[in-house]
């Protein structure tokens, strides 16, 4: 799958701590709800299984997955202001009822995998069950796989239809971009828009087809015959044509999203104001003790804090605080772009706040975030984005490698600069581990959000300043994919290990818990 800078690396604007564990329970939601509610069916009720030994089973309250998947399966915008009403509405059986259950899973190929169970009453008064299979692959990106044990593949990229039974030799009332049949499975069309609900019934009579189900585009719709980018060498012979990192970053996501690159370029400066926005609404949050469970909110007195010139200065400072402001916002379910993932969604802001509090404009800043989220589709296109899967060296590392990288191309380093940049945070992120306390986006991941700004901004002065990175980004980033599959399970966003095992975190897990 070719990975949209906007939908999936930059992206996507959701609300919720984690956007494997919020983001794409919600994208999951929708397609279920749209697969099986197309043509009439109304959702009775909805069972949402994790197996014990995956992700999910540990930390699905905390991360707000039960959150995501009542408001996906219920049809409303992550961004809407009720949101966060769904899940208890949905768990009195207002509107359907939703129940989550821990029980292995068959098929466990993916530490997030879950399985959604749909009861659904037909138009002719008769209930039918669906049964989906699905993974979060990281970043908010994910993959239903399985409908009622028929293979298929369903990533939110682009408008679906599917349909069971024997195609006749006849065109498809729809304009295809592409058509994928699963043996034992689904023929499953990509569209550019999804064709009227009576159009397609008429056709399933004429075909006698015994099934068809659609499903729309998650975000922007993504053209999959786009070559994917997935080295820095193909990066950089682009560069050599007489282009730039953000010049190439556009005209992929141009020919990717089928757009104009101007409306690429509107786009990412729609994308900085809403990270800007989030900082902003971050600092201006109630400041006390009580709106996040573990810890106070800081955002506020470290941007105002008076400190001596010897302690880095007024540009790093600024983007520690724009960095803190967007993780309390996440960490109360906020809106914030997920920059790759809702785990890291405070460094590439921080970092584009301080940068415009020194002078920069939006569009030079657009311009630099183009350039991170072309990194990052290098990296998201070799490895993941899934702590998961990775820890968090590909969680906070992408982000402050990323950042780096667009550090870099603001201030006139080559491009061959800007990947050294994102390779020398690698080196220095390799390892490191995803270890929440209580299961919370909080401690350590405001401290590691905190270190990625420094990570981003050391690692481009070094390199602006002739400090070579030597080892090669490709390398590095499959290096952090053999790395973390020799984590330790603990060491994987479970909750189980590092700092939440230490004796002060469950002691502060246990007091909160704590009855009143």
């Amino acid at each position: 799958m070719s990975l949209s800078l906007l939908n999936s690396i930059v992206g996507p604007i959701m609300r919720g701590p984690s956007s494997s564990h919020a983001a794409a329970p919600y994208f999951i939601g929708v397609c279920c709800r749209q697969l099986s509610c197309g043509f009439g069916e109304v959702l009775v009720k909805a069972k949402i299984l994790f197996d014990p030994t995956g992700t999910f089973a540990p930390v699905y309250k905390n991360q707000g997955s039960d959150q995501g998947f009542a408001a996906g399966l219920s049809g409303i915008s992550m961004t809407d202001a009720h949101y966060a009403d769904i899940l208890p509405a949905r768990l009195n059986g207002d509107d359907f009822k939703i129940e989550f259950h821990i029980t292995p899973l068959s098929q466990m190929n993916h530490p997030n995998r879950v399985d959604v169970i749909l009861t659904l009453s037909l138009p002719d008064g008769t209930l039918r069950t669906d049964q989906y299979k699905a993974i979060s692959s990281g970043g908010g990106m994910f993959e239903i796989f399985d409908c009622n044990d028929a293979p298929l593949h369903i990533s939110g990229a682009t408008p679906v239809v599917l349909v069971k039974g024997r195609l006749k030799n006849a065109p498809v009332p729809f304009e295809s971009l592409g058509m994928e049949r699963v043996e034992g499975g689904y023929t499953q069309f990509s569209c550019k828009v999804l064709p009227e609900t009576m159009q397609l019934k008429d056709w399933q009579e004429q075909q006698s087809l015994s099934e068809i189900r659609i499903c729309g585009a998650t975000q922007y719709a993504a053209d999959q015959s786009v070559i994917a980018l997935s080295s820095a060498q193909q990066v950089l012979t682009l560069c050599n044509k007489k282009t730039d990192l953000a010049q190439v970053a556009k005209s992929y996501e141009s020919d990717l999203l089928c757009i104009p690159e101007d409306k690429v370029t509107e786009h990412f400066l729609d994308r900085v104001t809403l990270m800007l926005t989030s900082v902003e609404e971050g600092f201006s949050a109630k400041n006390d003790n009580q709106r996040m469970k573990f810890m106070p909110s800081t955002a506020h007195s470290v941007r105002h804090a008076k400190l001596q010139p010897t302690l880095g200065g007024d540009l790093l400072q600024s983007s520690i605080a724009g960095a803190l402001a967007v993780m309390e916002q996440n960490a109360t379910r906020g809106i914030v772009t997920a920059a790759p993932t809702a785990g890291s969604a405070g460094v590439i802001p921080g970092c584009l706040y301080g940068l415009k509090t020194s002078g920069f404009n939006n569009t030079q800043l657009a311009d630099a975030l183009a350039v991170m989220a072309l990194i990052g589709t290098v990296y998201g296109e070799r490895a993941t984005f899934a702590a998961e899967c990775g820890g968090c060296q590909v969680e906070t590392g992408a982000a402050a490698a990323m950042a780096a990288a667009g550090i870099v191309f603001l201030h006139g380093g080559s491009p061959e600069q800007s990947f050294d940049a994102a390779t020398m945070v690698m080196m220095n992120t390799l390892g490191l581990i995803c270890d929440p306390v209580g299961g919370e986006v909080e401690i350590p991941c405001l401290a590691r959000n905190v270190a990625g700004v420094s990570h981003a901004y050391s690692s481009a002065m070094s390199i602006m300043a002739g400090f070579q990175a030597v080892l090669n980004f490709d390398d590095l980033v499959d290096t952090t994919l053999e790395v973390g599959k020799k984590m330790h399970i603990d060491f994987r966003c479970t909750a189980r290990g590092g700092c939440a095992a230490t004796q002060s975190a469950k002691d502060l897990v246990a007091t909160f818990s704590s009855p009143v």
